[in-house]
Formats: C-alpha cells, sequence, structure tokens
C-alpha cells in the first residue's frame, strides 16, 4: 500500500547514493521529497477532528495527476537504481 511516509523513507535512502544519480535526477528527487512532506504534514496536522484548514494540496484532477505521474516516475528511478 502506498503511503506518503513510506515513498519518503525510499526517496531519502536514494539520496544517500547520489552517484548513481544524475543532477536532474537529484533535482526531481528532491522536490518530490519537498511535495510528499507537505502532503505528510497536510495528512497528520489537526486536533484528531479533521486536518483543520484548507489543504495543501492541489485536489484537482490535474494535480492529482501530476501528483500521481510524479510517483510513477519517481518509483520508476527507484527501480532503475536500486532494485
Amino acid at each position: 500500500m502506498w503511503t506518503p511516509k513510506r515513498e519518503i523513507n525510499l526517496i531519502k535512502e536514494s539520496l544517500k547514493k547520489p552517484h548513481l544519480y544524475n543532477d536532474e535526477e537529484i533535482r526531481r528527487l528532491k522536490r518530490r521529497l519537498k511535495d510528499l512532506r507537505a502532503i505528510h504534514y497536510d495528512m497528520h496536522r489537526g486536533n484528531g477532528f479533521g486536518n483543520g484548514g484548507a489543504p495543501v494540496i492541489d485536489m484537482t484532477t490535474q494535480g492529482m495527476q501530476l501528483q500521481a505521474n510524479a510517483a510513477v516516475e519517481t518509483l520508476d528511478q527507484l527501480d532503475k537504481t536500486a532494485f
């Protein structure tokens, strides 16, 4: 099952091996890490009765598709180098 925390951990492990990636891939991983941290924060803030405010992430169809594409791209990059 996909969770933001699981993908965050995978990206952090990947960034510990910078010799496996070129500069563009490292920038992409860091950007995805920043986005996932915002998602993770948004999912866990509040007092237990909702997230307490407007979401940090873009909930439009286009925004969700962009996030899904970024997740697939990240996992593809991890598959190429880590496994």
